[in-house]
Formats: C-alpha cells, sequence, structure tokens
C-alpha cells in the first residue's frame, strides 16, 4: 500500500474485477478517455487482469478516510531500456474536484521516480477533457503535441493532446510530501 495525502494505492487484485469492469463500463468515463469502446463482460475483464497482471503497475485508489475505492491509477512500461511509460487515471464522478485526482497523481509519480526509478512519464487526453488537461499541467506536466483529429467522438473528431514528465523535472518541482514519501 502507498498512502498519499487523503488516499493510499493498493495494487490491483483479482476482487478488485467487479470495480474495474464498472469504470471501463462508465460511458461517461469512456467519453472523457475518448474511447468509443463496446461494453466489456465480466469474462473479458477477467481476461484483461490475467493478460496485464505483469505489464507494469496497477493501482485501486482508495480514501484514507473511508476505505471506499475512488478509482485507478496504471502505469505501463513503453520501454523498459529507457525507463519510461505510460500513466492512466480513473476517478469515479463524486469524487472529482476535491483534490483526489491530484493526491493520486502525485503519489503515483512519487512511487513510479522515487522507487521504481522512472525517467520519463507520458500520457495522452482528448482535447475537450480540460479538468484532466489542468490537473497533469499543475502536476508539472508539459504538452509535447497532440495528435491532430484523431479520436472520434460524437459525430466529430478530436485531438490527442501527448503530455510528459521528466524525472528532473518531478524532482524540480514537487512538494517535500512526495518527494519523502520512500525515504526511509
Amino acid at each position: 500500500m502507498i498512502e498519499g495525502k487523503n488516499i493510499y494505492l493498493k495494487a490491483l487484485e483479482q476482487n478488485d474485477i467487479d470495480f474495474m469492469l464498472t469504470l471501463v463500463n462508465n460511458q461517461e468515463l469512456a467519453y472523457w478517455e475518448g474511447k468509443n469502446e463496446f461494453l466489456k463482460t465480466n469474462e473479458s475483464q477477467k481476461e484483461w487482469f490475467l493478460k496485464n497482471l505483469s505489464t507494469g503497475y496497477r493501482f485501486i485508489i482508495y480514501e484514507k478516510e473511508t476505505n471506499l475505492k475512488l478509482g485507478y491509477f496504471s502505469f505501463k512500461y513503453t520501454n523498459s531500456i529507457s525507463k519510461s511509460g505510460l500513466i492512466a487515471i480513473k476517478i469515479i464522478k463524486n469524487s472529482r474536484g476535491k483534490k483526489i485526482g491530484t493526491d493520486s497523481l502525485k503519489t503515483g509519480m512519487s512511487f513510479l521516480f522515487n522507487k521504481i526509478n522512472i525517467n520519463r512519464l507520458h500520457t495522452h487526453i482528448i482535447d475537450y477533457n480540460l479538468a484532466s488537461l489542468n490537473l497533469f499541467r499543475k502536476c508539472y506536466w508539459v504538452i509535447e503535441g497532440k495528435e491532430r483529429k484523431s479520436i472520434f467522438m460524437n459525430n466529430d473528431y478530436h485531438d490527442n493532446i501527448l503530455l510528459s514528465i521528466l524525472k528532473e523535472e518531478y524532482y524540480q518541482n514537487e512538494e517535500i510530501f512526495y518527494l519523502d514519501l520512500f525515504k526511509f
């Protein structure tokens, strides 16, 4: 378990499949992610779980005070030699706007940069998801570019915004609480 200020990250387990299925099949979350996928079945979610168990780090986000599941945080290596990878974060609707995303992202970044020794993180966000863009920018991520009109959602094409952060940028900007999470 990895503790942030108000959340903790716990490794994804098989008993989390139902929660993950709820997140994956949530059409509002799919909209904010720019995903046009068909609804997943319990069986396909179990297959995903087994296939992705060893491809990176995957966590359920919990609220410290209540132990309620608030979302999902994942890291997947895209280049293990260069120590870089893709992250994703999903927060349930009633937990948004409460700094849960900020605490989750910063806690995950601390783990990846300080404990796993990752050098570069990247992600992509659909252009109309301003809340996610603001979250990552607030956490010192840099916009690298965009894949123009690469996502078709609601009868229109949208840009896929590419963002990243380097370990050195993280160390230059992050607050002491998160920098010190793994200094014991």
